[in-house]
């Protein structure tokens, strides 16, 4: 089992850094909800799981060029959104961002507990206790 490696706890700082970013756009969009024409954004996870599995296939780490180097968050697809259909032209809908700002920062918080359990059972295991 590969649950404590330390590739897990780069995983999980990597996901931790996306929601602090992802974080980011959706306090933008909940800061513009009334600024006419604003097109709502936000950065997507399917493009960070593309990225994790390339490179947890790549068999030498020189196939991979840069790529592994790069900060996680650079690789994630800023979405923009279409045009609102109120009068002012926003694309934003205070419900859903609110919610969508809630499920990101519940998923960040739960991110920190397990990576906080890990090097908890981490130094115990050095530590022998």
């Amino acid at each position: 089992m590969d649950g404590l490696s330390p590739s897990s706890s780069s995983v999980l700082a990597d996901a931790m850094r996306f929601r602090e970013a992802r974080g980011a756009v959706l306090a933008g969009n909940l800061a513009n909800a009334d600024t006419p024409g604003y097109r709502r954004r936000d950065l997507t996870f399917v493009d960070a799981l593309e990225a994790a599995a390339t490179e947890l296939a790549g068999s030498n780490p020189s196939h991979l060029g840069t790529a592994a180097d790069e900060n996680p968050v650079q690789r994630h697809k800023l979405e923009v959104g279409p045009p609102g259909q109120r009068v002012d032209g926003n694309g934003v809908n205070l419900d859903e961002e609110a919610i969508a700002f809630h499920r990101n920062a519940g998923a960040f918080t739960n991110q920190a507990r397990i990576l906080a359990r890990i090097e908890a059972l981490t130094k115990a295991a050095i530590s022998g206790r």
